[in-house]
């Protein structure tokens, strides 16, 4: 009878765990935070203006960017000061239009280019990013720093596969980065390819032991492989960190049986039941059926 029941268990806990909605999991809980997105402000390198710091408050009103247009609207200053006032503003469409003015005016201005990927990123208008970062990168092929925000316009834009090209390249000049490397993890994960994603999620562990997401995700995929040692020690690696999460115990309990390691699994279990006396129901016939 337990047999029986151990099959119904697995099947159903690991169901949770895998199949259902499952490219909506792995879409959002194998997603890294988004951090690599941060507005053009990033990416205003070298400005001899003051007022083009990132770090310096425009001064500007909608009268005195008129004056600078005014004055002379030709002039390539006063249109960056104009552009990073919208865009500043959030008047994206107005900011594109005069970031857009200067790139006819310097046309390898790779600042520019940055700017309007930047404000394509925030627009979520991907393909727009994505055109703006390979300009700067067709103007100068080792601007490393521009693969990495390709790959992100690519993986926002659901091109897995091409945004595993652009970070591949930025990681094989600027080794591990933290960001990076969860978004290479990510992508893999997204295109069902285990062993590059467990690859990758054990270095962003090894960058920072206490990444959730790589620890869940390490878990997720050895359990796929019914590796369950290995997902039983990310699992309780996850737990460590945030002992209250009452899905992530569930999932140790699953693989607790699986691995047939039955006095464990009973321990999380009366775990379970003081963290989530509902979900802990889903499991009493058995652990506390008959035989």
């Amino acid at each position: 009878m337990k047999t029986k029941i151990i099959v119904i268990i697995l099947l159903s806990l690991i169901t949770l765990m895998s199949c259902s909605d499952k490219k909506e999991q792995k879409k959002e809980d194998l997603k890294p935070n988004q951090s690599l997105q941060g507005g053009s402000d990033l990416f205003q390198k070298n400005n001899e203006d003051p007022s083009l710091s990132p770090n310096v408050t425009p001064q500007y009103t909608e009268k005195s960017i008129q004056e600078l247009l005014a004055n002379d609207s030709s002039n390539v200053n006063n249109l960056l000061k104009v552009a990073n006032f919208y865009d500043k503003n959030k008047n994206f469409s107005k900011a594109i239009y005069y970031f857009t003015k200067v790139t006819k005016l310097e046309p390898r201005n790779i600042n520019v280019y940055y700017n309007l990927g930047s404000i394509y990123l925030d627009m979520k208008n991907y393909k727009k990013a994505t055109e703006s970062f390979k300009k700067v990168l067709e103007i100068d092929k080792n601007d490393i720093e521009a693969y990495k925000y390709l790959g992100l316009a690519y993986y926002e834009d659901g091109n897995y596969n091409l945004s595993i090209q652009a970070f591949e390249a930025y990681n094989a000049k600027i080794p591990n980065e933290d960001e990076v490397i969860l978004y290479l993890a990510a992508s893999y994960a997204t295109l069902n390819k285990a062993d590059e994603a467990i690859k990758y999620y054990k270095i962003a562990i090894q960058n920072n032991p206490n990444e959730l997401v790589a620890l869940y995700s390490l878990a997720y995929f050895y359990s796929m492989k019914n590796n369950w040692d290995s997902a039983i020690i990310y699992y309780k690696r996850y737990l460590s960190i945030d002992s209250n999460n009452a899905s992530i115990l569930r999932n140790l309990i699953s693989a607790y049986i699986a691995n047939s390691d039955f006095e464990n699994a009973k321990i999380s279990y009366e775990q379970l039941k003081q963290l989530d006396a509902n979900m802990a129901n889903q499991l009493s016939d058995f652990f506390e059926g008959g035989e």
